[in-house]
């Protein structure tokens, strides 16, 4: 006598290609289908004809007058390193590591990458 799982697993896979089959033919369209015209208009009402758009202010957080954004904008800056910082202090940490000095020194170091 069969186990009950394995009378179970060819059903279960011929209901799955029946639904992926009955799934694709849905999307087939019929031989004569024509995509219908559809109008382009000859420009946006959020695009401007011939100006360019202007600059954003440096400071586009002023704009909204809010002392609470104004000192969070300031303490981010204040705190925020630069690439030129984050790059010193990288190379400040490499130069800080001294290499082990032992008898074994040649064997146990491995290239930093």
């Amino acid at each position: 006598m069969p186990a009950r799982g394995y009378l179970g697993r060819p059903r279960a896979v011929f209901a799955g290609l029946w639904a992926v089959c009955i799934m694709t033919g849905g999307c087939m369209v019929g031989p004569n289908y024509a995509r219908p015209a559809v109008e382009q208009p000859a420009h946006f009402k959020s695009q401007a004809d011939s100006e360019a758009a202007p600059d954003i202010a440096r400071e586009w957080w002023q704009l909204y007058g809010d002392p609470e954004l104004d000192r969070l904008i300031a303490t981010a800056t204040a705190s925020n390193q630069t690439l030129r910082q984050a790059v010193a202090r990288v190379d400040e940490v490499q130069a800080a590591r001294e290499p082990i000095l032992s008898w074994r020194t040649a064997k146990a170091r491995k290239p930093v990458s």
